[in-house]
């Protein structure tokens, strides 16, 4: 019996409520007349509560002790270590499950009319199979953001009880266990987990309703996505009352799947870590590893492509196991890919091997260009990933570092700052003179130390680095001052007096210093988006990535993030909403990582992308040399206020897409 085709209720809840008692006073009989009743205790049955908990605790907290204030039945909750939607939070750990029946059910076929199991549990606060875990713990000095309680609410009951006011909730209630019905009302004031004002049920709509395809490899007809709840809390010492319960009756199972309680410190918990549930992505946090640049293809000369590229076809590249990435455990990995001798315009894109998108990386604008931009993006399971141009072409892609999975890290974590110039020649800015770069000539630039990069704790920096006033053609090599120059490349230039940029991510070397080579001589400009830790840093949770598929957050040529399609003028800033939108959570996000495109531009100028709500810095992203050019370059820009902003200087279409966020 498939219940998913039976059409939900109204989501109004006037004059209901006779209908759902009478519909589910009918439902009490069905037990009788075919509803199937699971009774099987479980292998892991009687998890005990310092279990539970453990099973529970993440990074930033301690856990001091552990009890049950009420438990419907041994079966009733259960520690899991097996892969299920979603479950664990954290790669190879666990998870606790709590029921209002029996938790072992969890991953039988969904075959079966509704199962149910009835606990033989009194009634608690009026209500039945109540089962609440108090978790006593203490939260780390500093911490003032109970950052993450990942959760997946499961049910039976939907869709018959969609709308009414007696199906099984959940609650998270922080320091007091003091909730109680008023009628068929919840009143919860501690609750950290609801939606609007509400315990989490299946009622919920929007972001956090239960859907049918959720519940995907599980007994259940329908799930949440994976939640996250979160409040401001303060150090020391605190309590967590996690509580599944059924209203009225017995029957018609729900499920909690319960992990990763974690605490972090952030700049303003009332605005970024602000009480409720929120949907989480369900993509896994990972920490960066930097490393000396390297190239590992070049199908100029065979290295890893054999050729040229063919037109209009997928190449795979393999990443893991070359230029110092490891053959596994990588989810990530940044890459400078590099186009030369393209045989007509088109644009380029490089995705996870076996899987494409809709948004590109590189605009060629003519036959015979040589173009760079850095690329974040996912590798497949087989370490690979895949280049697509739109035109036949040559190849040329260097490794600069990659993630691998993290719950917490000290090292390679990502912390944002406001876009601040660190380097330019033609202004003694990070040098001691206005002279040009010779061809051949090498400059070596402090980075740490220097406002808004702390003089310790750094591993890498994430620069916009811009050739300008170009001498002649050539390019710009960046690399951790200490060590040989690599073979390798950031830039390209193609003509004399020339502007472009692109952005660099690059290790620090043991002074903190970062070296540039110019082949061709000219200027250079150097903007700081932020630093990644190293391992004296402290461990937390905070700026990890999380890769998410890429989406247009904003296009001005189709009002995509805008209201209208006009572009925007010289000297206009466009405000960008990216909290919420595109995968990138409503909470919890500090920075974007994304490509960030001006086409059809008005005049030459430049393009700045920063964080909304602060006055434009002076740095960029983009530089403009013509009407009508279209050019992308890869940007990391902090969140503030929910968005970023960008500074167009002469006038131009400007497109956002975004691949991945970092956590706050």
């Amino acid at each position: 019996m498939d219940r998913r085709t039976q059409p939900n209720a109204p989501a109004s809840r006037e004059h209901r409520g006779s209908k759902h008692r009478l519909a589910r006073l009918a439902a009490v009989s069905a037990v009788a007349a075919g509803l199937v009743v699971s009774t099987a205790q479980s292998a892991f049955a009687d998890a005990s509560a310092d279990s539970l908990a453990a099973a529970i605790a993440g990074p930033g907290i301690t856990i001091s002790g552990s009890s049950f204030v009420v438990k419907g039945g041994p079966q009733a909750v259960q520690v899991r270590s097996d892969s299920v939607a979603g479950f664990p939070a954290d790669t190879g750990g666990s998870y606790a499950t709590f029921s209002t029946g029996d938790a072992s059910i969890l991953t039988n076929p969904n075959s079966a009319p509704n199962s149910g199991t009835s606990l033989g549990a009194p009634p608690y606060r009026g209500t039945r199979d109540t089962t609440t875990l108090k978790i006593d713990f203490n939260v780390q000095p500093g911490f003032n953001c109970l950052s993450s309680i990942k959760f997946r609410f499961l049910s039976e009951e939907y869709p018959e009880f969609v709308g009414s006011q007696f199906n099984d909730a959940l609650l998270i209630e922080l320091d007091a266990d003091d909730w109680s019905l008023s009628g068929t009302n919840v009143v919860a004031p501690h609750n950290i987990a609801f939606a609007g004002s509400d315990p989490i049920t299946i009622n919920a709509t929007g972001p956090l309703a239960a859907t049918a395809a959720e519940a995907a490899g599980t007994t259940f007809d329908a799930a949440t996505s994976i939640l996250s709840a979160r409040s401001p809390i303060t150090p020391g010492a605190h309590s967590l009352y996690i509580t599944i319960f059924d209203q009225g009756d017995s029957i018609y199972d729900s499920m909690a799947l319960i992990d990763d309680l974690r605490a972090a410190a952030v700049a303003d918990p009332a605005a970024e870590c602000p009480a409720g549930a929120f949907a989480t992505n369900v993509n896994p946090p990972n920490r960066f590893v930097p490393l000396t640049p390297a190239r590992i293809v070049d199908s100029r000369i065979g290295l890893g492509v054999a050729s040229k590229v063919t037109a209009a076809t997928s190449t795979p590249i393999q990443v893991t196991g070359l230029g110092g990435v490891p053959p596994a455990g990588v989810s990530a990995a940044v890459l400078n890919v590099t186009v030369t001798e393209p045989d007509f315009p088109g644009f380029v894109r490089v995705t996870p091997s076996g899987t494409t998108s809709f948004v590109s990386n590189l605009n060629v604008e003519h036959a015979g260009e040589t173009l760079p931009n850095l690329v974040t993006v996912p590798v497949s399971a087989d370490g690979k990933v895949d280049f697509f141009s739109q035109a036949g072409t040559h190849v040329i892609v260097d490794v600069f570092g990659y993630y691998t999975a993290a719950a917490a890290s000290t090292s390679g974590r990502f912390i944002a700052t406001d876009p601040t110039r660190l380097l330019d020649t033609r202004a003694a800015i990070g040098v001691p003179g206005t002279s040009v770069i010779p061809a051949g000539g090498q400059i070596d630039v402090q980075m740490t130390g220097r406002a808004p990069v702390p003089a310790t704790g750094v591993s890498a920096v994430v620069l916009n680095v811009t050739a300008t006033a170009s001498l002649g053609v050539g390019y710009i090599t960046a690399w951790p001052t200490g060590i040989s120059r690599p073979p390798t490349s950031n830039l390209n230039i193609e003509n004399v007096g020339q502007s472009i940029p692109n952005q660099v991510v690059v290790p620090v070397g043991p002074t903190g210093m970062v070296s540039f080579y110019s082949n061709g001589g000219g200027h250079l400009i150097a903007d700081v988006a932020g630093y990644f830790t190293d391992t004296s840093a402290p461990q937390s949770s905070v700026g990890l990535f999380i890769p998410i598929s890429p989406a247009r957050l904003l296009d001005t040529r189709d009002a995509t993030g805008v209201p209208g399609t006009t572009a925007p003028g010289a000297g206009q800033t466009v405000d960008v909403t990216i909290a919420g939108r595109g995968g990138v959570p409503a909470f919890g996000a500090s920075a974007i990582v994304g490509n960030l495109t001006a086409t059809e531009s008005a005049a030459p100028g430049y393009v700045t992308a920063f964080p909304t709500g602060i006055a434009p810095p002076s740095a960029s992203n983009l530089n403009l040399e013509r009407a009508g050019q279209t050019i992308a370059n890869h940007t990391t820009v902090r969140i503030n206020n929910g968005g970023v902003s960008i500074f167009t200087q002469s006038g131009t279409h400007l497109l956002l897409d975004v691949s991945g966020f970092y956590t706050s």
